[in-house]
């Protein structure tokens, strides 16, 4: 059995919200159905550079990745 559950990927630089990004995502019980936090900052970074906010190499950008409960 799975649930569709949700994971916010917050774009910061000095200490302002660039971007926030919300992915979707099906739980399972089984602890590696989670996506894995490389796969969402790259899937962050791409939104990025496609919505001309920020380049590689993203430098001071902080990633903060937040989980649905």
């Amino acid at each position: 059995m799975s649930s569709f559950k949700q994971v916010f990927v917050d774009c910061v630089r000095n200490g302002q919200v660039l971007a926030f990004y919300q992915f979707g995502y099906g739980e399972t019980l089984a602890p590696t159905a989670r996506p894995e936090h490389q796969s969402l900052m790259a899937q962050a970074k791409t939104n990025l550079t496609n919505e001309r906010i920020a380049f590689p190499p993203y430098t001071g950008i902080e990633f903060k990745v937040r989980w649905q409960r």
